[in-house]
This record gives C-alpha cells, structure tokens and sequence, in this order.
C-alpha cells in the first residue's frame, strides 16, 4: 500500500503470521513504524532480536528480514514530494534480481499454482507454499534452498 502526504510518501506492508519476509534493499536510512505485530530479526551483530509494535525506530540502508510470529503491518516513510511509485522504487530501494524475475513469472503467468510459487520468493507477499512441488519449484527458480530475495 502507498500512501501520500505533504512531503511524505508512505509504504505499507501486511505481513502474516508464520512468514519468513524478505524486504527489497533500502538505499537509504528511512523512518520504520511498526503499527502492529511482532517479528523475529537478526541485528547488525547477527543476535536474535524481537521487534514487537508499537515500535519506531530509524532504519539504517540495507535489507530486512524476519520470521513474522504475528501478523504485522509495517510502513517505511520517506521524505519526498514524489508521487509516481516507479520513480519513487527506484529512488529508495533495489529489487533483487530473483524478484524481478519472479514478479516478471506472475505478470506473465496466469497458473494460480505458479503465481502462488513466485510470490512466495517475493517476501513482502507473504505466502506459505501449501506443497512439495511449489517448494522445489522455488528451489530451482531461486537456485537454492531459501527464500531469500
């Protein structure tokens, strides 16, 4: 979800329960808010850390991820007149390349078993992959064991 205001633009997302979420690279240091939820992270030391809402805190550039262990709405502020969300992504974060490629697959694929399979890999979807076959699926297509985007 977007969201604007007088020099601020706004990114939401919703995050389940039981999600291991990938975020794209932030470019920059952004404001974080989370309004509700608890998520597992790794810090900067690489200890085990739990965020629990209400929380905001300034988020240095770089990638989040966390398992969600409940359901969570996350948002990333930024200070921008900007209003166009192509301009804006480029701006602020990068997509990795298995995104790209997986966002290309369910713009280009309409077999809901698929789709499924891909949006898995995108992380801030937030789908459990429900069997075996969308599980090697991901495997192959992200070339390896994880999620990780």
């Amino acid at each position: 979800m977007h969201y604007f205001a007088p020099n601020l633009y706004i990114r939401e997302v919703h995050l389940k329960k039981g999600t291991f979420a990938v975020g794209h690279y932030q470019k920059f240091p952004q404001l974080n808010i989370m309004l509700k939820g608890k998520v597992a992270v790794t810090d900067s030391e690489g200890k085990l850390v739990m965020l629990e809402a209400p929380l905001m805190y300034v988020g240095e550039a770089g990638r989040k991820f966390g398992y969600v262990v409940e359901d969570t709405v996350w948002q990333n502020i930024y200070v921008t007149n900007e209003t166009d969300i192509e301009t804006l992504e480029n701006t602020y974060i990068e997509k990795s390349e298995a995104f790209k490629k997986s966002e290309k697959l369910i713009n280009s694929d309409g077999d809901a078993k698929s789709t499924e399979c891909h949006k898995f890999l995108l992380g801030g979807e937030n789908i459990t992959p429900k069997n075996d076959q969308c599980q090697s699926s991901i495997k192959q297509e992200s070339g390896g064991d994880s999620c990780h985007s």
